[in-house]
């Protein structure tokens, strides 16, 4: 092997993923409406009051384990429909009534794709959002918008929505990865990392563990080249971030067609494609 491509999240850190705080970014929201919008906009079922997050993703562990989770009051919500979280859209959505009757469409997940389903998203959370990334913070970005009238909803009810915050978590790198990461050096086998959280995130990760960056490339920018330019560019960069299962995938066939020996480490869903690929 000369290269290994691995994953960030319980690799690279710990993957004790904890909340930390929700970060309101509407004048009329508060932390407990962040909070509790991002409770709702989940796959667990919250409707017999007793909460099971067995099987649930990471993120939505930690939130339901957040010590304000038990008086948020969701159990007073009725869950009309869901649209699970699935690698292309990075997004789940729920709709639901509230005691009054309101029906309200709830989303959260990636700030990159919520961002673009929201309208009029102020610069000063935007500037929020930047704070968090340069922290190292994982950020998960919830929306809202009135849907009554609305029983059902599909992918294409995920516009015009209202930005209400960012859930913000934190991921401690690995410091036995460090050693490891020095060992593989000495070794000549070159480390890259592909991982579906943010490229800043990613980047400050890698700083934290002296892991030289030889640059980052985006799952939007991987799709905008051909496999000839990606062979090229995959050698150069060392940081793959917001990649797709497939996109995964992509870089590992690429580099192996480079003439590489390439490994791949992840303990994911969205990690089997690559770890088949190797």
């Amino acid at each position: 092997m000369d290269v290994l491509v691995t994953d960030k999240t319980g690799t690279l850190t710990e993957g004790k993923i904890s909340f930390t705080t929700a970060l309101p970014a509407a004048p009329h929201v508060d932390a407990d409406d962040v909070l509790r919008f991002g409770l709702l906009a989940t796959e667990v079922d919250y409707s017999t009051g007793a909460v099971s997050t067995v099987g649930q993703n990471p993120l939505d562990v930690a939130v339901w384990a957040a010590p304000d989770a038990a008086a948020s009051r969701v159990s007073a919500y009725a869950r009309l429909d869901v649209i699970p979280f699935d690698h292309e859209r990075r997004m789940t959505s729920v709709l639901v009534r509230d005691p009054e009757g309101a029906v309200t469409l709830v989303t959260k997940g990636s700030p990159e794709e919520v961002l673009q389903v929201c309208r009029d998203v102020a610069p000063s959370a935007r500037h929020l959002l930047d704070e968090q990334y340069a922290k190292g913070s994982r950020v998960v970005a919830v929306a809202t918008r009135s849907a009554d009238g609305l029983t059902g909803i599909r992918p294409a009810d995920e516009t015009d929505l209202t930005l209400a915050g960012f859930l913000i978590f934190l991921d401690r790198p690995k410091q036995s990865a460090r050693v490891s990461l020095k060992r593989l050096e000495t070794l000549g086998i070159s480390v890259k990392i592909a991982t579906g959280d943010n490229a800043r995130v990613a980047e400050k990760v890698c700083g934290d563990l002296g892991l030289e960056s030889g640059g980052t490339l985006t799952g939007g920018e991987i799709d905008a080249l051909t496999d000839a330019d990606l062979a090229v560019r995959a050698e150069e960069a060392s940081i793959f971030a917001r990649v797709s299962p497939e996109q995964k995938s992509r870089l590992i066939h690429v580099l192996r067609a480079n003439g590489r020996a390439v490994g791949f480490l992840g303990d994911g869903v969205n990690d089997a494609l690559a770890l088949h690929g190797a």
